[in-house]
């Protein structure tokens, strides 16, 4: 298998949660399969901390010879936490943010990814829990979505405003390789936590979950 596969085995297996839930509304399952996700990302944020050194070193085999996305690995590294340390390199690369390479400056923003990586398990598990089987009252799901939402929603623009600052200038060229690694993968923490913020807002209003 090459990196490509594994990337869209994890995406695909971000929607098994909702398969399960034919009775619930489109706005129910979009959010249940946004926190799983979320959950998906925040492991490979952990893979990512973890392997910061091996990462930053030439041990990474990922560099402008080789692109993660067609590395061949074998199956049985699915659970490797340095291949998906790899494919984090390959977003460095591609991105042009260097910060999470240069572990000996401590820079900050491995530690938001991992920080996030903890609120997304543990609050995203919460609501997922609160929506599947309302065993949670609706009130206190809904605060919760708004509450990871706005933390999500601050984290993002604390990111582009420092990746703006300290890498943007250092760019030699802006390409459409680019313009997908940085807005496109990133702008999807602004979109989903602002449509979840209504759907919680909704429950709120109705006084219920919504059906």
């Amino acid at each position: 298998m090459i990196g490509l596969h594994f990337i869209v085995f994890g995406f695909l297996l971000c929607f098994l949660p909702i398969y399960f839930m034919p009775e619930n509304s489109l706005d129910t399952k979009i959010t249940i399969w946004w926190y799983t996700f979320g959950i998906f990302i925040a492991l490979i944020e952990f893979a990512m901390f973890k392997n910061q050194n091996y990462m930053s070193t030439n041990e990474c085999p990922i560099n402008d010879e080789n692109n993660w996305y067609f590395r061949k690995y074998n199956l049985s590294r699915m659970f490797d936490s340095k291949l998906w340390t790899d494919g984090w390199k390959e977003y460095c690369k591609q991105s042009g943010d260097f910060r999470y390479l240069e572990t000996m400056k401590g820079d900050f923003a491995p530690w938001i990814e991992f920080i996030n990586g903890i609120i997304a398990v543990i609050i995203g598990s919460y609501i997922i829990y609160g929506l599947y089987t309302k065993n949670i009252s609706h009130i206190n799901v809904a605060i919760a979505i708004l509450m990871l939402s706005a933390t999500q929603i601050f984290g993002t623009i604390l990111y582009y405003s420092s990746y703006y600052t300290k890498c943007f200038h250092k760019l030699e060229k802006l390409g459409f390789s680019w313009f997908f690694h940085l807005v496109i993968m990133n702008i999807l923490w602004i979109i989903f936590p602002t449509f979840v913020s209504y759907y919680a807002y909704k429950m709120i209003v109705n006084n219920s979950y919504l059906s």
